[in-house]
């Protein structure tokens, strides 16, 4: 712990990288400044691509301020463990580097080097700045607690692991509980029968969804502010949003799996079994799941092994993954593309439907993927996992990745995630099923699928001068006209 005299400071870490080089005689001074200058942020830095190990990648450092014999300089005592290159040396820093503010922060009480864990909610700290904030999130990080909230907000950091049994049915459970004790205006203690929880998507998740049931429940009252006209209370949303690699597409499995369970319970509650056949009756006749532009009208048939409205939607992940997602540098199963889900209700909290719009698609990644990227996953499922039988449909027998030209220029082929193709191409299928597709269709948009596989690999000839023909001779060109029924 920190004794009372001693002060402790965030500062620039590429203000302290720079101090290093003058001291070694590696660099001057305006130079950097001028870097500096030009540095919005601290993702902007340009020794933020370094590794993280030598304490720069993280933007800011822990010092310990100490007197200085002279006013022009700053006398630091490196604390931060993180930070290999200097920890525990003294390192003077010129005061004019930091006479605006901009590169060094006053530090909080849990600032230290302590085992103390910063606070679950980043209101609470006395210094609420850019510093303070990466901090916490380190130390949170560090001990495996990846989400942090700072008021409303939730910010969650990507483990790139698995942690626990954070997910799942026994961690909703404890927070429907809890939201069922708040309203119940109950408080308890931390051994299970109350308390408040860490922060948690699924706490988010449930927030809003209680909101809006209170919303449905106060419909009809009045706000005298809006002058007579109804209190728009009801619809709640939630944005998720952060870089390639965040985590944004699993948050928002996460949340719908949350609120599909959550119908489930609040209708198994509130209804009766008549009311409960009605809603499902409801439920099938009046609402249908939307894919972008694709209006899927029959995902009700009774002749496909079809689940509940909830299972449905849920299921219409892996079509959008498979469809929409791609190795990136950065992140295996990257979206690349934005998506507005609209989850719909009852009076009674049961879920009666969604519409998923998509937008913005990557469409330059079909022709042409980056170095060290993949095309889009459905690409690599469909040579992978599709039998022989609808393999021969699409001219894919015997065929692998390296053999269509839109899938080699990339020279990158599998995923690091030890993601299979195989098993997500069985994952796309189990939700054709589940969302009621029958098998024409299947085939049908897997043929449209390969079709554009196989137009990578068109050829033409020249004519003349200015003009050009498709190669006759190219095996490719029979695959297209086949698959896709052209004549």
């Amino acid at each position: 712990m920190a004794s009372s005299s001693e002060r402790f400071i965030w500062i620039r870490s590429s203000v302290l990288r720079m101090a290093q080089e003058q001291k070694d005689g590696l660099t001057n001074e305006k130079p950097f400044r001028q870097k500096l200058n030009n540095r919005a942020s601290i993702c902007d830095n340009e020794y933020s691509d370094k590794e993280p190990s030598d304490g720069f990648g993280w933007g800011w450092v822990l010092a310990n301020n100490l007197p200085s014999p002279t006013k022009d300089m700053l006398l630091l005592h490196v604390v931060d463990e993180d930070c290999l290159n200097c920890y525990k040396q003294k390192i003077e820093i010129p005061t004019s580097l930091v006479k605006t503010g901009d590169n060094i922060r006053i530090a909080n009480s849990t600032d230290d080097t302590s085992d103390i864990i910063p606070p679950d909610d980043l209101t609470a700290l006395t210094h609420l700045h850019e510093a303070s904030v990466v901090y916490c999130l380190r130390k949170r990080y560090d001990a495996d607690k990846i989400y942090t909230t700072m008021g409303s907000i939730l910010l969650a950091v990507n483990p790139f692991k698995n942690i626990g049994d954070i997910y799942g049915d026994e961690a909703m459970d404890l927070y429907w509980n809890k939201g069922v004790l708040r309203e119940q205006q109950r408080q308890v203690n931390d051994n299970g029968n109350s308390g408040t929880l860490a922060p948690h998507v699924y706490g988010k998740a449930d927030d809003a969804f209680r909101k809006m049931m209170k919303g449905l429940k106060e419909k009809k009252r009045i706000d005298v502010e809006t002058k007579g006209k109804e209190n728009n209370i009801i619809n709640q949303t939630l944005l998720v949003s952060g870089e390639s690699g965040s985590g944004k597409t699993m948050s928002t499995k996460f949340i719908m799996s949350y609120l599909a369970t959550a119908s489930e319970r609040m209708t198994g509650t509130l209804l009766s079994s008549r009311e409960h056949a009605m809603e499902r009756s409801y439920q099938r006749l009046s609402m249908s799941i939307s894919l972008g532009q694709l209006s899927l009208s029959r995902l009700t048939s009774t002749d496909r092994k079809a689940g509940n409205m909830e299972q449905k939607i849920v299921q219409s992940n892996p079509i959008l993954e498979s469809f929409g997602n791609a190795r990136t540098h950065r992140n295996d199963n990257s979206s690349r593309f934005g998506k507005y889900i609209e989850m719909r209700f009852s009076k009674h909290g049961m879920l009666m439907g969604a519409a998923i719009n998509t937008y913005l698609l990557e469409k330059i990644r079909i022709i042409a993927p980056a170095a060290g990227e993949r095309n889009y996953h459905v690409f690599y499922e469909i040579l992978e996992g599709a039998d022989h039988d609808y393999q021969a449909i699409m001219h894919l027998v015997n065929k692998s990745p390296s053999d269509f030209k839109m899938l080699s220029r990339s020279g990158t082929f599998d995923r690091r995630d030890g993601v299979e193709d195989f098993d997500t191409y069985t994952n796309l299928m189990d939700a054709f099923e589940t969302l009621g597709f029958n098998v024409g269709e299947e085939i049908s948009i897997l043929s449209v699928t390969a079709a554009v596989l196989h137009m990578g690999n068109l050829t033409f000839t020249a004519k003349c001068s200015d003009e050009c023909a498709l190669d006759d001779g190219n095996n490719s060109l029979g695959a297209v006209l086949d698959l896709l029924q052209i004549e």
